[in-house]
């Protein structure tokens, strides 16, 4: 039921998102994701996905804004 209720309410908040919340919001969770995997022990996961979320930073044009 949760799913059914996830796939239903997603959409629908995301064609609430301006361009610059959803870029905001997209840019929240790889930098959630990125600091996850480099605080994990394992090395794969830097080599692999660190450079997946690059990738789709660029493609998505959602730049880093770390400071």
């Amino acid at each position: 039921m949760l799913k059914t209720v996830l796939e239903a309410l997603i959409p629908l908040l995301l064609t609430l998102l301006t361009r610059e919340q959803f870029v905001k919001l997209v840019d929240m969770i790889f930098d959630f994701v990125e600091d996850a995997v480099r605080d994990s022990s394992n090395s794969v996961d830097d080599t692999v996905v660190l450079p997946i979320i690059n990738k789709l930073r660029d493609v998505m044009n959602i730049p880093d804004n770390d400071p």
